[in-house]
């Protein structure tokens, strides 16, 4: 009779006492989470610091906008690292037209080739893609 008293309070016991614990560890993981935000608040905040120096403001124009001041010549070189790179052309997006086809048509086609994204790789074996129909 005793043993079953002490099961029931237990039993009764095991789900708050869980339910705590979750709690604990979620606590624990959002104090972490708001060590972070307050990290970051403030190096956002040192970021919005430096606008209010007129030098910062004059540098950062004349690099993102190139920007010149009256008397000054801006040059923009070409080329270099600071330029990206193009991306190769990878494959051919458009089929090239035959001989015998009319010029709508060659652009009715390259509209919806280019509307499906991907080209499809060539399936048919070429040998019936070559043949005027």
């Amino acid at each position: 009779m005793l043993l079953g008293v002490l099961a029931i309070l237990a039993a009764s016991y095991a789900l708050p006492v869980r339910a705590w614990l979750d709690q604990r560890a979620q606590l624990g993981e959002v104090a972490v989470e708001r060590d972070e935000l307050a990290a970051q608040v403030t190096d956002l905040q040192a970021a919005l610091d430096l606008w209010d120096d007129p030098a910062y403001v004059r540098a950062q124009a004349r690099e993102r906008l190139n920007f010149v001041l009256p008397g000054e010549v801006g040059l923009v070189v070409l080329g270099t690292e600071s330029t990206p790179a193009e991306e190769p052309v990878t494959g051919a997006l458009v089929p090239a037209a035959k001989a015998d086809q009319a010029w709508w048509s060659t652009l009715l086609s390259a509209f919806t080739e280019v509307g499906k994204g991907e080209p499809e790789p060539d399936s048919g074996g070429g040998a019936a893609a070559d043949e005027a129909p």
